[in-house]
């Protein structure tokens, strides 16, 4: 089960380190057109160019938001990935304990070791959907 969640560690990094590197790359023309516009702020209003500006602007943050939207699906895919592993070695291990014969282990031990990764599972899912 580690090697699967190395696997796709080893898959995913890469491309989230890209990602960030593109969207930081993106930002800096939207830093410098907002300094020129503030600098030229009087010239801009005096010879009617806000819309220009504007657009400009817009045009610049849909560019930024670009890489943040791939960011986020590529965190979502780790997320649904993990999330599966997660359930097939859940669903593997009460299928074992199910099939072991009566009396082998104590039921209350074992729900309260279900009910422990449950939670588990459920605050760490809450915990990286928020980040």
């Amino acid at each position: 089960m580690c090697s699967c969640f190395v696997c796709v560690q080893r898959y995913y990094i890469p491309t989230a380190r890209e990602l960030a590197r593109l969207s930081q790359i993106q930002r800096a023309p939207i830093l410098h057109h907002f300094a020129e516009s503030l600098a030229g702020a009087s010239s801009i209003r005096a010879y009617g160019q806000k819309d220009r500006f504007r657009k400009a602007n817009l045009g610049l943050v849909d560019n930024h938001s670009r890489p943040w939207f791939h960011n986020i699906s590529a965190m979502e895919w780790l997320s649904f990935r993990l999330n599966m592993l997660s359930n097939f070695v859940f669903a593997f291990s009460l299928t074992l304990l199910v099939s072991l014969p009566e009396g082998f282990i104590n039921p209350s031990k074992l729900y309260m070791q279900i009910e422990s990764w449950m939670i588990t599972e459920a605050s760490s899912y809450l915990f990286f959907s928020e980040h």
